[in-house]
């Protein structure tokens, strides 16, 4: 079982607003896609925006800078 971190947590749950309302419009409709369009590019719009935002910058682990430190001794 893979162990959350604080970084995996705050991630996973980004987008979950426009996912749920679109399983909830896919419920609602009878599971056709064709019905939750919107709900589908809300969702669609959101995962690739918090791409684009996560791979811009990326915080160096504390495994990171112990080898570093490492390597200078």
């Amino acid at each position: 079982m893979k162990k959350m971190t604080r970084r995996v947590a705050s991630e996973s749950n980004e987008c979950q607003p426009e996912f749920l309302m679109f399983i909830g419009a896919m419920a609602k409709h009878n599971w056709d896609s064709s019905k939750c369009v919107r709900e589908w590019r809300d969702a669609y719009n959101c995962v690739t925006a918090n791409r684009n935002k996560g791979s811009a910058k990326r915080k160096s682990t504390l495994n990171y800078h112990v080898m570093r430190l490492a390597k200078g001794l």
